[in-house]
């Protein structure tokens, strides 16, 4: 799996063509290099960049902000890391409080909203996102 400290050179995502940059860019960088994952077939939007495992269909969503990013997985798959729940806030199911684009690819799914800072964390969250 590739790392943002390994010898594996990391390519931009497709994402790149749209504004991304610092953790966010790393992020999607990395998720893009994963075979498990592919742009979710709805694509990317100007704030949010979507992705989903290739074997489930399952989504997985980056907010693209200039800190850390935000990253949104399926409350139900997130449960599976006590790590990733612990460090996590729920959203709510419905589209009240919720990026629309968020709504898009997870209709009424309870949400984690997760902010990742490493390599562990961006590996234990896409392990959940499988």
């Amino acid at each position: 799996m590739p790392s943002l400290s390994g010898a594996k050179e990391i390519t931009m995502p497709h994402a790149s063509t749209l504004a991304c940059e610092g953790q966010t860019a790393r992020l999607a960088a990395i998720i893009d290099a994963d075979a498990r994952f592919a742009p979710h077939k709805m694509g990317h939007t100007k704030k949010v960049l979507r992705f989903q495992a290739v074997s489930s269909g399952q989504p997985l969503a980056i907010e693209k902000r200039k800190g850390v990013p935000t990253v949104y997985i399926d409350a139900a798959h997130g449960r599976r890391s006590a790590h990733v729940f612990a460090n996590a806030s729920i959203k709510p199911a419905g589209l009240e409080g919720r990026n629309s684009n968020l709504g898009a690819i997870f209709a009424d799914a309870e949400l984690l909203a997760v902010k990742v800072t490493g390599d562990d964390e961006y590996h234990a969250l896409l392990g959940c996102a499988l």
